[in-house]
């Protein structure tokens, strides 16, 4: 396991603002829900950037997580390569810009703690050792409890009649994940870490609401003698710009 830990840097208060202003900008236009499926549905493995992206995220060599960080959570070897999609060349420096919640199912933005930017070799691989993500809800369980006798069990009897399903206030563990370079169509998507006994989450989540549930993004994970979780190679497909279609992540 490297004990090269990453250093905290601190966010600006202009970037903390700027980065406000983008996420409602965002919300209301690209990542709409009232639109998402038509914007990016026809991209079989895109997904929602989410409301916890950080501008100016620092670039890192390996490690996304801290010592601490790796004390505290359980560490993750996450293995990646982009490639061109129509060719299947890789795609030399491409760039990763990855974040996640740490172990307790917060989000940093007072630094840059599990945020930060990683380029590809010229074969197009990166490895980056973070942690594995947490679990975690909108709203406590005692809210939507709250909600859901008020309203008589409404909610969940449009969700269930709409969609097919129930919706809960829960996300099922993930990592964020913007894919990119000059040239080549760029990637949102989320990588889902789902433990054992939490595929009803994966059901509920409620981000169900906007789009359907991207099964091809399950990390698949293996444990080392050391005790750190390894993925299986996640093979990033981007698409030239002047091409046709979608950028896709295919995991093997």
């Amino acid at each position: 396991m490297s004990s090269s830990s990453p250093e905290l840097q601190t966010p600006s208060l202009l970037t903390r603002a700027l980065s406000l202003v983008r996420g409602i900008v965002v919300l209301m236009t690209l990542e709409n829900p009232l639109i998402w499926n038509y914007l990016h549905g026809d991209h079989p493995q895109a997904d929602v950037e989410g409301p916890y992206y950080l501008l100016g995220a620092p670039w890192r060599s390996r490690n996304l997580a801290t010592d601490e960080e790796l004390k505290q959570g359980e560490p993750l070897l996450l293995k990646f390569k982009v490639i061109n999609r129509s060719t299947h060349a890789p795609i030399p420096s491409a760039i990763l810009d990855i974040w996640q919640d740490n172990h307790a199912q917060h989000y940093a933005f007072n630094s840059y703690n599990l945020r930060g930017r990683f380029r590809c070799n010229e074969r197009g691989e990166c490895e980056v050792l973070t942690i594995r993500p947490s679990a975690y809800g909108i709203m406590n369980s005692d809210a939507a409890s709250t909600i859901e006798r008020y309203t008589g069990g409404y909610v969940s009897w449009v969700a269930q009649k709409v969609f097919g399903y129930p919706i809960g206030s829960q996300r099922p563990a993930h990592v964020h994940l913007k894919v990119g370079k000059e040239g080549y169509r760029g990637l949102t998507t989320q990588l889902y870490d789902v433990r054992e006994g939490q595929t009803q989450m994966v059901e509920s989540d409620f981000m169900r609401w906007v789009r359907r549930h991207r099964e091809g993004f399950n990390l698949k994970l293996t444990r080392g003698k050391d005790g750190q979780w390894v993925s299986q190679l996640l093979v990033i497909e981007l698409d030239p710009k002047h091409g046709l279609g979608a950028a896709a992540v295919k995991i093997e």
